[in-house]
């Protein structure tokens, strides 16, 4: 039986990402474009198709949703296997699951918000 171990794997080491970086870094990024677009875009209008794209972003975010709620019950239900123990021992497990939550969260967000922007008219 194989065993997964995070020292076998020399690439993940580099990768620890600044805590702070790794949860500022998505939010920064978007209110930037956000300013740029207000800064320098004001006057373009957005095309009318743009409700296609609310709609098609709805649809992406609920089979993402599906995919990661089966995927964290998933991890869920195997707690007492052996690879989710050595998550546990080497203590990514919690992050690991924090990141599936924060996923299915900002999914639903973006559901909520694209729903808002289909009831806006655009023309």
């Amino acid at each position: 039986m194989y065993t997964f171990q995070l020292d076998t794997y020399p690439a993940l080491e580099g990768t620890k990402m600044n805590a702070k970086v790794e949860r500022w870094f998505p939010l920064t990024i978007g209110l930037f474009t956000a300013a740029c677009y207000i800064l320098f875009l004001r006057d373009y209008s957005l095309p009318s198709s743009v409700r296609d794209l609310f709609s098609s972003a709805m649809q992406v975010s609920s089979i993402t949703i599906g995919f990661l709620i089966t995927a964290f019950s998933i991890l869920v239900t195997i707690e007492n296997k052996h690879i989710v123990q050595q998550l546990k021992k080497a203590g990514v497990y919690n992050k690991l699951i924090n990141y599936f939550a924060d996923a299915i969260k900002w999914s639903f967000i973006l559901i909520a918000v694209s729903s808002i922007g289909l009831l806006i008219d655009f023309s």
